[in-house]
């Protein structure tokens, strides 16, 4: 089946549902958005690809998706040059690339495989490297990351958020590719696209939106790195000092490029009393539940970013915050928790009342209320509470997974009366809030921030609904609120 004038455009990744967001999938991402403005839909070939067949840009074109994983890739890619009786230059593949920033396209023809896998396997496989790669830029991975584990992760929260307008320029740089060649290409597309910069050139702070995406990003990648860091083991005091002092120094260090007129107050730093006077006041805590970070297999701890702003409130306010909770594989944010969480709304609910499906005590109850609290120190006033209202005690660890329990609605309440401070709540309770949630201290009053004495002394987190009925039985139990 010879045609000459048709263009094999691979996009690489992995096969699977589980490895469809990742970073090294991106190719057939691109790949996918060609398909879309072609109208075409794939289906499987006798070559080992699915192929989706059609005119792109004028061009007749094959899209095709190897059934390998990225190191065998060769194989399909061959075997459908083969089935069309097409030279190697009449293949273009769509591949990551660690070496360029995130979102950036670098075209080129022939040239080495930088280290990656699909591209060795198909210059082995062809006896070529004289085919033409379009590489889409995912960036260098944080601190001392393994390259093989940040391929295989989803892109971050931030990254998430540019990535169709990225990948749309990807595919219109492929379809200059194939209608007025690599040099119009390379001209057209050779400079990066607008930089994900977390502060313009004058200085000035972008708008809020940007908070929170800087917020998510920052969390999600210390994540990865403490992943990381746990992954070499060893020793488990020297591996939580080392972990809280690796993300503090990577946040401290990141906020300072991203918002240097801003102020910092991290439980691994000195307490700065500028921070007072400032406007704005980032509240981290580097590592919230460092004793489970050293305990192997254990989920519950955490990484908090959040942002204060004098301007926000009467006694400023929380405007932006993320839990990041690296080890399940999850991020709870103000960018986006009240719409992933359907949330939304919420906050308008009174607080009175009880919803259906749980509570109260007696006949005909579904199930108890279940109270999220410490492993080790629930105080007694949270043990009483519970008697009260006939709870589930459901022990966890960090301060950011027990509000994460909440806020996805896996338990219904936290309540905590032992006393902490402001990093081990200042993320929680921004999300919280964000997804409609009943925040305050014990006796019903707001929970503030960036205060001269960071201590905090108590907290309540549920579901509006239940509010009333938690505080009344607080009052009861302490007979002094």
């Amino acid at each position: 089946m010879a045609d000459d004038d048709r263009w094999i455009i691979v996009g690489l990744g992995n096969p699977g549902p589980e490895y469809a967001g990742t970073r090294h999938n991106v190719g057939q991402m691109i790949l996918s958005v060609l398909a879309e403005r072609m109208g075409a839909r794939f289906k499987a070939n006798r070559t080992r690809n699915d192929v989706a067949e059609g005119r792109l840009a004028g061009q007749q074109a094959t899209l095709a998706r190897p059934h390998s994983y990225m190191n065998l890739s060769g194989g399909p890619v061959s075997a459908l040059l083969k089935f069309y009786k097409l030279p190697p230059e009449r293949a273009v593949v769509l591949h990551d690339e660690l070496d360029v920033p995130f979102g950036a396209v670098r075209l080129k023809l022939g040239g080495g495989d930088n280290g990656h896998n699909g591209l060795r396997s198909i210059s082995a496989s062809l006896g070529t490297r004289d085919y033409y790669r379009v590489r889409f830029g995912i960036g260098r991975p944080p601190g001392r990351m393994d390259p093989a584990n940040f391929v295989l992760r989803d892109f971050s929260a931030t990254e998430r958020k540019e990535l169709p307008f990225a990948l749309d320029r990807c595919a219109d740089a492929v379809e200059t590719l194939i209608t007025k060649g690599l040099t119009e290409a390379q001209n057209l597309y050779h400079t990066d696209p607008p930089a994900l910069s977390w502060a313009d050139p004058s200085g000035e702070h972008l708008t809020n939106p940007d908070d929170h995406a800087l917020a998510a990003d920052l969390a999600e990648r210390a994540g990865r790195l403490l992943l990381d860091l746990r992954a070499h083991g060893g020793d488990p005091t020297a591996l939580k000092d080392a972990g809280d002092r690796a993300s503090h120094d990577f946040l401290v260090a990141e906020l300072s490029k991203a918002r240097p007129h801003d102020a910092v107050l991290s439980e691994e730093g000195i307490d700065d009393k500028d921070r007072l006077k400032a406007d704005r006041v980032w509240i981290v805590d580097p590592l919230d539940g460092t004793r489970e970070f050293g305990e192997a297999g254990r989920t519950d701890w955490a990484v908090h970013v959040a942002l204060w702003e004098r301007d926000a409130g009467v006694a400023g306010e929380l405007t932006a915050g993320a839990v990041a909770l690296p080890a399940q594989g999850l991020t709870l944010s103000t960018l986006d928790v009240a719409e992933r969480l359907g949330h939304g709304g919420d906050s308008s609910r009174p607080s009175e009342g009880v919803p259906a499906g749980i509570f109260p005590p007696g006949p005909g109850a579904q199930r108890p209320l279940r109270m999220v609290v410490s492993r080790t120190r629930a105080s007694q006033l949270v043990k009483d509470v519970a008697e009260l209202l006939h709870a589930e005690l459901v022990p966890c660890g960090s301060a950011g997974a027990k509000a994460a329990t909440v806020i996805t609605s896996e338990n219904d309440v936290y309540l905590h009366s032992g006393g902490f401070y402001e990093w081990d709540t200042a993320a929680p309770v921004a999300v919280a809030r964000a997804a409609g949630l009943h925040v305050s201290r014990i006796d019903g009053s707001d929970v503030v921030y960036n205060q001269e004495n960071p201590y905090l002394p108590d907290i309540l987190v549920c579901r509006p609904a239940i509010a009333g009925l938690l505080l009344n039985a607080i009052r009861e139990a302490t007979h002094a609120i």
